[in-house]
């Protein structure tokens, strides 16, 4: 609404337009939070094996 009213030439804080819109019982509009989204697919590159190891432990400890 605040940068509806510059376009049109006023320029008024946006504290005042809110109270304005609040003494008017206009609602505001809502904001969705964005979802969390932990996968990022292939990040970075597996190197290759180059020790050809096989780690094994014979017996526990």
């Amino acid at each position: 609404m605040c940068l509806a009213l510059q376009n049109e030439g006023f320029f008024i804080n946006h504290k005042a337009v809110q109270r304005l819109m609040q003494e008017m019982v206009l609602l505001k509009g809502t904001v969705r939070p964005k979802k969390y989204h932990s996968y990022k697919g292939t990040v970075g590159y597996v190197a290759e094996d180059v020790i050809q190891g096989d780690f094994e432990a014979k017996k526990s400890n």
